[in-house]
């Protein structure tokens, strides 16, 4: 999509097994997971995802959120839409910045 080959995965579900090792390494893609979930995927309102996500973001978090559920595509994403536009203003007037996973993993190092 991007004219340029992926440089890193997040496996399905974070699951990290020695096939999904071997073969992210065959790839050349550095393994990457989610250091804040909010289980957006159960629809519990947009004011529970805002307050998972602040009481437990940190600098240099990377926060998961879905655009779907899988190959249903049945659940709405309303919640999830709303709770990102206000974790974005919360998290920006409480000074943090959003940066590209690049950054984040090299400021990690």
């Amino acid at each position: 999509a991007t004219g340029r080959p992926p440089r890193y995965f997040r496996p399905p579900h974070g699951f990290r097994d020695p096939l999904v090792l071997a073969e992210a390494e065959r790839q050349g893609l550095t393994l990457v997971n989610w250091s804040v979930i909010c289980r957006d995927w159960m629809n519990p309102g947009v004011d529970v995802l805002v307050e998972r996500v602040q009481q437990a973001v940190a600098p240099g978090a990377i926060i998961l959120l879905h655009d779907g559920d899988g190959l249903k595509q049945a659940s709405p994403r309303e919640q999830t839409v709303e709770a990102t536009r206000v974790i974005i203003r919360s998290l920006k007037a409480q000074g943090y910045r959003f940066v590209t996973l690049s950054e984040v993993l090299e400021q990690q190092k």
